[in-house]
């Protein structure tokens, strides 16, 4: 057999790639067709081949049955009169290994030094195997994790837009869509003054240039009230946050952006209550304030 040495709950098992078909019945021979397809997996290293996988060394047993490693045979299996086991190392760690059994003349170190030209081969196979097991299981966790991202990206309430140096729109969430009329599509690729007043966007592009060439920022930072654009053109209030981020050698600049065309409605109408309510109180304030004036100088006697 050739295998792999694969752990599960930190304890080591081997399953195999390939393996002769040793089945000695019925029963056997459809265990065997049935699951050596896929790998047979043996979990039992009280063996000759679990020696090899503990203590990463080379079994040789010319004698299985009188051999101390050996944890016998399951009643019927055919005779095991030699048995080679050469295991695949990287570094310290046994990767894997194939066994080898019943030469005629047993086995010796110059067999193993024979096969070293196959056990390095099946060695680089192996490490090449894992790496392309760890590589798939990377980019899956990568793709889960750019999932839930581009899930909350697209289902926060605020607007999120990113920009490179050159004031170019590479991202372009659902909320930013509803803010301002357009969709991802149509902005993406465009520079960002579009999503500005008409007499801000020089201003806006020097803003940028300034702040890459070191000079202090005007566009940077959280709580700043501007004005945006609506597709139709027409202008709305925006609290915006602006923050810098770097993706691998490419900097980019995230813009966090909430409408807040609502709360300027609701604070112009305090505004206007407490105009009104002052307005309303100062008239009768004014003739109290005259009449106690009065009583209080003697105007009406004691």
């Amino acid at each position: 057999f050739i295998g792999e040495i694969l752990y599960r709950d930190n304890s080591p098992y081997l399953k195999t790639f390939a393996i002769s078909n040793i089945a000695w019945n019925a029963e056997t021979q459809k265990f065997f067709d049935e699951n050596s397809p896929r790998g047979l997996e043996f979990t039992n290293l009280e063996t000759l081949f679990g020696a090899a996988v503990t203590s990463g060394d080379v079994v040789i047993a010319n004698d299985p049955a009188k051999d101390p490693r050996s944890g016998g045979l399951p009643p019927g299996h055919p005779a095991l009169n030699a048995f080679l086991g050469i295991p695949f190392r990287r570094g310290r760690k046994v990767i894997g290994m194939f066994g080898i059994a019943n030469r005629v003349e047993g086995y010796d170190q110059a067999l193993v030094d024979f096969l070293h030209p196959v056990t390095t081969t099946c060695t680089h196979i192996v490490e090449a195997l894992k790496a392309d097991r760890l590589r798939d299981q990377a980019e899956e966790q990568l793709r889960e994790r750019e999932t839930r991202m581009r899930t909350i990206f697209e289902n926060v309430v605020d607007g999120i837009i990113t920009t490179n140096e050159k004031g170019t729109i590479e991202s372009f969430n659902r909320a930013a869509e509803d803010m301002f009329g357009y969709s991802a599509d149509e902005v993406i690729g465009s520079n960002v003054s579009i999503l500005t007043p008409a007499t801000h966007r020089v201003r806006h592009d020097k803003y940028i240039k300034d702040y890459l060439n070191g000079h202090e920022s005007k566009i940077m930072g959280a709580g700043r009230e501007v004005q945006g654009v609506r597709k139709d053109g027409s202008l709305f209030p925006i609290d915006i946050a602006i923050t810098e981020m770097w993706v691998g050698e490419d900097r980019l600049f995230c813009s966090i952006m909430r409408d807040i065309t609502e709360r300027k409605k609701v604070e112009r109408m305090k505004n206007e209550f407490i105009s009104t309510v002052s307005h309303e109180l100062r008239t009768p304030l004014t003739s109290i304030r005259g009449a106690l004036g009065l009583v209080g100088s003697g105007a009406a006697g004691e």
